[in-house]
């Protein structure tokens, strides 16, 4: 695996760059092991012996096509999003394209709930499932209104 996968990088400084295919969507280097796409850095750390299981690959150098094993860490999820914060704002409550109601609309909601209209009723009214009205009404939907 290790010459047909370095048959495909090019050194470049401390960086060893990946020149064979990408994924279109991520842009990641991509290299096909027995006919199974995988992420050019988790080939690397597995040539080079590392453990590789599990989390996020992330190049330390920042960039994506970087294979250098010494350039390579494993972080969690949260670790990830902490640091990726400002390149994807949140897009959570009214923000989100595909949000059905606003925050007013959840507020109203709850005070219609507490008030005694039943889950099926407000969710016929509002265009939402029961299951969004019951996650609404529990705080686990719209949590900050």
């Amino acid at each position: 695996m290790s010459s047909a996968f370095y048959s495909k990088c090019q050194s470049s400084g401390e960086c060893i760059q990946w020149i064979g295919g990408r994924h279109t969507r991520y842009d990641y280097g991509v290299f096909n092991y027995k006919g199974i796409p995988i992420d050019v850095r988790r080939a690397a750390l597995a040539i080079s012996g590392k453990t590789h299981k599990g989390g996020v690959v992330v190049s330390t150098c920042g960039c994506n096509t970087c294979v250098n094993p010494v350039h390579i860490k494993i972080v969690t999820r949260e670790e990830w999003w902490k640091e990726n914060k400002e390149r994807f704002p949140s897009r959570v409550g009214e923000k989100n394209p595909n949000s059905r109601i606003t925050k007013q609309d959840a507020q109203t909601i709850r005070l219609e709930w507490k008030n005694g209209i039943n889950q099926s009723e407000l969710a016929r009214r509002f265009l939402i499932s029961r299951a969004a009205i019951r996650l609404i009404i529990s705080d686990k939907l719209w949590k900050d209104t």
